[in-house]
C-alpha cells in the first residue's frame, strides 16, 4: 500500500507539472490530465520493475540465509499490491475468525497456480508467510532473488534426505518465530482440479515445531492468465479450519494428510 501512495503522489505530480508546462486549460485538456496519471502510475511501476531486476541481479542464492530478511518479505508484499492492481485481480480474504494475531501456523492449501502463494502473501498482509516451494522458482527474475532473502525454503521431493533438510528448517523458522510456513502438500499444481493425494512428509513440520495447521483453500487463481488484461478476476482464499496440536498429536501425518486433504475438496466441491 505504500509503495501505491507513492506511485500515485508521484504520478500527481508529473500530470500537474503538465499542465503547468502546456498551459493548454480546456475540457479536452482535463480529459487528458486524469488518463495521465494511469500512464504515469504505469510508466513509474515499469521503472521499479527494472530497478528491482537490477538489484537482484547481485543476490547469490548458493549463500546461506541465517536469518530471513525482513525488508525483502516486505518488497514481495508492497510489490504484490503493484502486481495484483495491474492484473485486474481482486482477492477475497475470508479468515472465519480462526486466526490468532499472537500465534503461528502451518499454513496448508490446495495448488492450482503459480499464483496461489501470491494471493496468500497478499491478503495475509499483518503476516509474514514463508514458503516452501520447488528449487525452479529461485531461477525466475527478480522473485527468485528477493525469495531467497526472504527465508522462503526450497525443497526437492525426489531427495528424500534433502525432503528431510526442508523440513527441520521449515520446523526451525517457527521455533525461532521467523514467520508462519506455507506448504502446497500435493507437491506440484493440480490443474486439472481432481483429489490429488496429498505428501504425508511434509505434516511432519507441525509435530516438529507443536504449532497449530490452517487449512485453507483457494480458487480461480487459474484464471488469472486467461482473463488477462480487460477481464477482472475474483480469486476467494479462505481459512476452513484450525487444528490445535493437541487434536492431531494422536494420528500420524498419513491420517493428517487425508484429513485435510478431504476436507479442503469436499469445500471445493460444494462451491
Amino acid at each position: 500500500m505504500i509503495l501505491s501512495i507513492i506511485f500515485l503522489l508521484i504520478s500527481l505530480i508529473l500530470s500537474v507539472l503538465f499542465s503547468l508546462i502546456t498551459y493548454t486549460y480546456s475540457i479536452w485538456f482535463v480529459v487528458l490530465f486524469v488518463c495521465l496519471i494511469p500512464f504515469y502510475y504505469l510508466i513509474i511501476f515499469g521503472i521499479y520493475i527494472v530497478f528491482l531486476f537490477f538489484a537482484t541481479l547481485f543476490i547469490s542464492k548458493k549463500k546461506a540465509i541465517k536469518k530471513p530478511s525482513k525488508f525483502a518479505y516486505n518488497v514481495i508484499k508492497e510489490s504484490l499490491v503493484q502486481v495484483f492492481l495491474v492484473l485486474n485481480v481482486q482477492i477475497h480474504f475470508i479468515d472465519n475468525g480462526l486466526l490468532k494475531n499472537n500465534q503461528l501456523y502451518l499454513f496448508v492449501s490446495n495448488h492450482i497456480s503459480n499464483y496461489d502463494p501470491l494471493v496468500m502473501i497478499y491478503a495475509l498482509k499483518k503476516r509474514r508467510l514463508i514458503c516452501v516451494t520447488k528449487p525452479e522458482n529461485y531461477n525466475i527474475p527478480i522473485a527468485g532473488g528477493l525469495m531467497h532473502k526472504a527465508g522462503f525454503i526450497s525443497i526437492n521431493r525426489t531427495n528424500a534426505f534433502k525432503a528431510l533438510e526442508s523440513i527441520n528448517k521449515a520446523a526451525e523458522t517457527l521455533d525461532k518465530h521467523y514467520g508462519d510456513i506455507l506448504i502446497f502438500p500435493e507437491g506440484t499444481r493440480n490443474k486439472n482440479k481432481t483429489n490429488l493425494p496429498f505428501h504425508a512428509g511434509s505434516f511432519k513440520i507441525c509435530y516438529k515445531a507443536n504449532v497449530p495447521i490452517a487449512i485453507c483453500s483457494i480458487k480461480n487463481t487459474e484464471l488469472i492468465k486467461k482473463n488477462l488484461p480487460f477481464k477482472r478476476t475474483h480469486v476467494y482464499f479462505e481459512i476452513l479450519k484450525v487444528i490445535e496440536p493437541e487434536d492431531f498429536n494422536n494420528q500420524n501425518t498419513v491420517q493428517l494428510a487425508e484429513f485435510c486433504q478431504k476436507l479442503i475438496y469436499n469445500h471445493l466441491d460444494e462451491k
